[in-house]
């Protein structure tokens, strides 16, 4: 149930058939909008790519 990428795969499952998944859109948008926040708020450019 908490598996982000099992509702991605319904969303996707339901899109070829032409049906709505809202419940799949929804948790698949807040977890694409959780992990680029943790993703964006962990960035530090002032780090760079050492070798």
């Amino acid at each position: 149930m908490v598996n982000p990428f099992t509702h991605a795969v319904e969303l996707i499952r339901f899109a070829l058939y032409l049906q709505f998944n809202g419940p799949a859109l929804g948790w698949t948008t807040l977890a694409t909008a959780l992990l680029l926040a943790l993703a964006l708020w962990g960035y530090d450019p002032t780090r760079g790519m050492r070798r």
